[in-house]
């Protein structure tokens, strides 16, 4: 899994993984510096955490693999 695009931005698989605390533990740091800068990719970790939300509201499963969310 590439968890940084060609563009710099961190992938949407990356960022799924990381807003359910999967992803591995040596490339958080990466992201989190990068999110620390980049509003693009904290804008979509946001959807993704929203998404999640309204899924667990709904009690639908949520999990990280093989699908990219979490419960």
């Amino acid at each position: 899994m590439r968890y940084l695009l060609s563009s710099g931005h961190i992938s949407e698989e990356s960022l799924g993984l990381y807003a359910c605390g999967d992803l591995h533990s040596s490339r958080v740091p990466v992201v989190e510096r990068h999110l620390a800068e980049c509003h693009v990719c904290r804008a979509q970790l946001e959807e993704i955490r929203m998404l999640i939300t309204a899924l667990k509201a709904y009690g639908q499963p949520v999990r990280s693999r093989p699908a990219v969310f979490c419960g």
